[in-house]
């Protein structure tokens, strides 16, 4: 093993628990059988273990074992955040599978949560994101191109969509309205994701707001085992 074996150990182990190698509920392999899997010692799976812990992915109880608990990375609809920085404050490893920019003309609907004229140029986004190698979720941007200028040249290094509209082209997103519904995969989808046709997505439709103006229209469709939206409400 190389130097912070126990760092290996421990993305290998929150892999498969992402992938469903290891779903929830189950037990992790003991220690002495993590110890033989890896060649590390037991401090070293220990450390590994305790990281799972500490990020939610994981709980030891005592007499059963390391217990697998939900693997779907929570994005909080109460902060102002993206899908890729959702997934990197997790300690996923974030990537792309596939990355397409191209420039058309909005149609009615794209026009209509853009409040711009149907034929106005946008710019469309188009990115297959996963998380430490298995694809998560398709996500489509459509800005008008009136903002990003030039935007298809960022294709081979996007990251954060939302950083890159800040630091490129001064976009600052100052807020989202966003609607949520459950739906099956098509069979475009599921092939794109991997999974089965029919298989449960989420869906999100978001249109972000910088000064009352809208500067993006989302739709993220993101695979409900491995991915979930929360909110919060106060009565005050």
């Amino acid at each position: 093993m190389v130097a912070n074996s126990y760092d290996i150990v421990y993305r290998t182990l929150k892999k498969k628990i992402a992938s469903g190698e290891y779903p929830e509920k189950a037990l992790l392999p003991s220690e002495p059988q993590l110890c033989s899997m890896f060649s590390v010692s037991r401090t070293t799976v220990r450390k590994a273990v305790e990281m799972l812990q500490y990020e939610g992915y994981v709980k030891p109880q005592r007499g059963i074992g390391t217990v697998v608990l939900r693997s779907r990375a929570v994005q909080d609809l109460n902060k102002l955040t993206s899908m890729t920085e959702t997934l990197m404050d997790r300690g996923y490893e974030v990537s792309l599978k596939s990355c397409l920019i191209t420039v058309e003309n909005a149609d009615e609907t794209v026009a209509k949560y853009l409040d711009i004229k149907v034929g106005s140029k946008v710019a469309h986004v188009l990115r297959i994101i996963k998380a430490d190698d298995t694809p998560i979720a398709i996500i489509n941007n459509f800005i008008p191109y009136v903002y990003v200028n030039g935007i298809e040249n960022y294709a081979d290094k996007l990251g954060s969509l939302y950083r890159l509209l800040k630091t490129e082209f001064y976009l600052d997103i100052e807020m989202t309205r966003d609607h949520i519904v459950a739906i099956n995969a098509t069979r475009q989808q599921a092939l794109d994701l991997e999974v089965e046709k029919g298989f449960a997505l989420i869906n999100v439709y978001r249109v972000c707001l910088n000064r009352d103006k809208a500067v993006s229209f989302d739709i993220v469709s993101a695979r409900s085992d491995m991915y979930e939206y929360r909110t919060s409400f106060f009565n005050k």
